[in-house]
């Protein structure tokens, strides 16, 4: 009787720990790399593509996982794709690229194609929401977010709020001058195209000079330079045609803090006169008196970074 009732102990534990004698149960998973990612879901930006992936366990070489992409219930794309693993691996691995070709709310999709003895599975759906690539003064939001956070990573100073406010404004203008568009303040869908690929990366030119700055006045910035690496990025108003700035290479001589009787803010001297200072006005063209103009906002800061004996590169 003892040996009977330890048998049927064991079958009711087995029994109510199902998996401790069986593999794992069957699943899939869908995880989807967008440009932005949101409260409400995943954000690309119109025609952008987007990366669809995840796991299927069990791994049966040969399976096949259908990614599908949707909008208000109409297919968009459907892609087929075989898992991907090592032999006795419990998971493999599927991925794949799609693009959403219009603003919309989308659903992306996934499904293991049926394998003999093995039971259908379905992930879990992922939203998607395709935004028009715009951002305006005020709008606040993820999109902003991204925009903000692709400056930064390009070393454009840049307020982290997610609010498009001045300081966003001005490096968005400091950006489209290093990519060679109009210089204005608009967040328009060439700038986000032109963020996702990559453009607007100031090059230096004088990586063996150091801890310097190398102003570019065909481009109107300011950058900041340490040991051939970009630490920031700033506008500028150089000298207007009747009063150009000098070009060359020169050190910092003087430096002097506060604002002098002409309104120049934080001035770090090159040459003669000539120095890098906040002002009033910085206009998005040639505007000062041979000086490199730069915002108040930012002129303590450059002041501080810029040191007795830096190089100063002016150029074309």
């Amino acid at each position: 009787m003892r040996r009977w009732a330890l048998a049927g102990a064991a079958a009711a534990l087995l029994a109510a720990c199902p998996a401790t004698a069986s593999a794992a149960a069957p699943r899939i998973t869908l995880h989807v790399k967008a440009v932005m990612v949101a409260k409400r879901g995943h954000l690309s930006l119109p025609g952008q593509r987007f990366t669809a992936s995840g796991t299927v366990t069990p791994f049966v070489a040969g399976d096949r996982v259908v990614v599908t992409l949707y909008r208000r219930s109409h297919r968009v794309a459907v892609r087929t794709v075989r898992l991907v693993g090592r032999a006795g691996a419990p998971s493999g691995r599927y991925s794949v690229t799609l693009r959403a070709p219009r603003p919309g709310h989308y659903a992306v999709q996934a499904m293991k194609v049926l394998s003999p003895g093995l039971q259908r599975l379905d992930a879990p759906g992922v939203s998607l929401f395709v935004v028009r690539p715009r951002a305006h003064y005020g709008q606040s939001g993820a999109l902003v977010r991204y925009l903000q956070q692709r400056l930064a990573a390009l070393h454009y100073v840049v307020p982290r709020s997610g609010v498009y406010d001045s300081g966003t404004a001005l490096a968005v203008l400091t950006w489209r001058s290093t990519a060679r568009m109009a210089h204005t303040t608009v967040a328009d869908a060439a700038v986000f195209r032109g963020l996702v690929a990559g453009r607007g990366q100031f090059h230096v030119r004088h990586p063996r000079d150091g801890h310097h700055v190398e102003a570019r006045l065909d481009l109107q910035v300011v950058a900041l330079i340490d040991h051939g690496k970009v630490q920031r990025l700033y506008h500028t108003s150089s000298g207007k045609a009747s009063t150009p700035t000098v070009r060359g290479r020169f050190r910092v001589y003087s430096k002097t803090p506060g604002v002098n009787a002409e309104g120049m803010v934080d001035s770090s001297y090159f040459f003669r006169g000539y120095a890098i200072h906040g002002y009033a006005s910085v206009p998005n063209f040639p505007a000062s008196h041979g000086c490199l103009r730069v915002p108040i906002r930012y002129a303590r800061a450059i002041f501080e970074w810029v040191r007795i004996g830096d190089v100063v590169w002016v150029q074309s």
